[in-house]
């Protein structure tokens, strides 16, 4: 603490990780209560303009908490704290219900994939690319639309590690930081500028003749956006099966469901499908997008197109603007972003300081490509 007292990036002070033993909300052995009240008391003497915490995926109150201006919960549900991540609701309200007043702040969001394990979205096949994406898409959204009492979230983590259990391929990017998994282009969406339109599902398994069901939320700590206009559409196989448009007001400082969608599914539906949604104002520009992706039927892995700019030294483009069938992203730091698609031909436009230039790509269903576009 005396070393980096100064540290403009340190927010908060941690006094234990994963010291208690307690679940189903017992008390916590009184040698740890002690320890978390006395080096508590002893952190805010040495420094009480920041906040203290200390993380503990165990920890379910019991006589700990109160000593804790935010409480740090690694929430690891859909991996090592249950079968399914949709329970991550539920369980952090649990929390809230213990203490009503105090942050909280889920400091560890986690799952494990290979970069070539790849997998249907309905297929929740662990070290799959797909469910490691499917993990962090719902355990970020249905914790941030809690933003009245979640107060951020921390993903665990940047890049694989080199052993520990299960070889520690939690990463978002490879061990050598190199080659990147798809759900990078996730976490870098959810992190990015406000206002977003989140998507709250329930499962990524449906049945022909079923109806699904998606709830839209608005998530926005700017100022209030008067005009907002959203569209959204679902591709299958077939191409663009449904559709729809509305406006919104966004609200400052909120996170409020704005919209139910709901698709009556057909009886000859199969195989993989894509809900795409965009967030526009006034003038047109691109405020957000976001993604969903089900399988109907049957388990089909989406086929991933990798599209990598570059300059003319052959070195990556970042930030550069990249459409197929009007739905745009951007590309990362290592010139790439990856787009989930069905069998067929693509329009590819890319864009860099307005210069635009159009490529046809061709992918299969479960096929994953990797195209270039030099500038």
């Amino acid at each position: 603490m005396e070393q980096y007292y100064n540290h403009p990036s340190i927010v908060f002070w941690s006094v234990a990780n994963e010291i208690s033993r307690t679940w189903n909300r017992e008390n916590e052995h009184p040698d740890i209560i002690n320890y978390i009240k006395r080096s508590t008391d002893y952190v805010r003497k040495l420094d009480n303009t920041r906040l203290v915490t200390y993380a503990s995926a165990a920890s379910t109150g019991g006589g700990t908490w109160q000593y804790l201006d935010v409480n740090g919960k690694p929430l690891h549900y859909g991996w090592f704290h249950s079968d399914s991540p949709y329970v991550v609701g539920e369980e952090t309200d649990k929390i809230l219900k213990d203490m009503p007043n105090q942050p909280i702040l889920p400091i560890e969001l986690c799952g494990m994939s290979y970069p070539d394990n790849h997998k249907g979205y309905s297929q929740n096949e662990r070290f799959s690319v797909e469910y490691h994406d499917k993990l962090m898409r719902v355990l970020f959204q249905h914790l941030m639309i809690r933003k009245d009492f979640v107060c951020g979230v921390t993903l665990w983590t940047l890049a694989d590690l080199k052993g520990g259990r299960e070889k520690g391929t939690y990463g978002i990017l490879d061990r050598e930081r190199k080659q990147v998994k798809h759900l990078y282009e996730t976490v870098k969406n959810l992190y990015s500028k406000d206002p977003k339109l989140l998507i709250i599902d329930s499962k990524t398994d449906y049945k022909p003749g079923e109806r699904m069901e998606i709830e839209l939320w608005t998530f926005n700590r700017t100022e209030e956006l008067q005009a907002g206009h959203v569209k959204w559409w679902i591709n299958n196989k077939n191409g663009k099966v449904a559709e729809g448009k509305f406006d919104i007001i966004i609200n400052s400082d909120l996170s409020e469901k704005v919209k139910t969608i709901r698709w009556d599914i057909p009886k000859d539906a199969s195989g993989f499908h894509s809900f795409l949604c965009t967030l526009t104002d006034d003038n047109d520009e691109l405020l957000f997008v976001n993604d969903y992706y089900f399988d109907v039927d049957k388990p089909e892995a989406p086929g991933i197109l990798w599209v990598k700019v570059l300059d003319s030294n052959d070195k990556p483009i970042n930030e550069a603007t990249v459409e197929i069938d009007g739905f745009t992203r951007t590309t990362d730091v290592f010139g790439r972003v990856p787009f989930l698609l069905h069998t067929g031909k693509y329009n590819v436009k890319t864009s860099v300081n307005s210069e635009i230039k159009e490529t046809e790509a061709e992918i299969k269903i479960g096929e994953i490509k990797d195209i270039v576009v030099k500038y």
